[in-house]
């Protein structure tokens, strides 16, 4: 994931370099180590794991709601596969009730977490590929 937000200039480029024997993204694999081990290693992985999770249900209640709003758009061409507009409202519904049983210390670790993200993605926002860069990253 790392190597690939690298590649479309989401992340240091560095993150995207290929081993040249190994043909692996090593720089990225380390990276990523490092800050495993630190989170690991910070206290409760309980905790972690839990924060982990919210995150995901967070990701899914923003993937189902932009699902509804491209359903409601207009002039929006149909898509190959319909899904009715009750799914992702569902969707919605039961991962905020999941949420409601997240224990309160790993919502605030989930939201520490976000923060550093966006405040990483403000500090590093990719400039405006261009149609090279486009074409190159569809072409992987």
């Amino acid at each position: 994931l790392a190597y690939g937000m690298a590649r479309q200039g989401l992340l240091p480029a560095r993150l995207g370099r290929i081993h040249p024997r190994r043909h692996t993204p090593h720089v990225a694999i380390a990276a990523l180590m490092i800050v495993v081990l630190v989170l690991a290693l910070s206290g409760d992985l309980t905790a972690l794991a839990q924060a982990t999770s919210a995150l995901l249900l967070a990701v899914f209640i923003v993937i189902n709601g932009a699902l509804l709003i491209l359903k409601k758009r207009p002039g929006e061409p149909p898509g190959q596969f319909e899904v009715p507009s009750f799914v992702p409202a569902v969707g919605i519904v039961v991962c905020l009730l999941i949420l409601l049983h997240v224990k309160t210390r790993a919502l605030a670790i989930a939201g520490i977490l976000l923060l550093v993200i966006v405040l990483l993605y403000a500090l590093m926002r990719p400039k405006a590929l261009t149609e090279d860069q486009l074409a190159e990253i569809a072409e992987d």
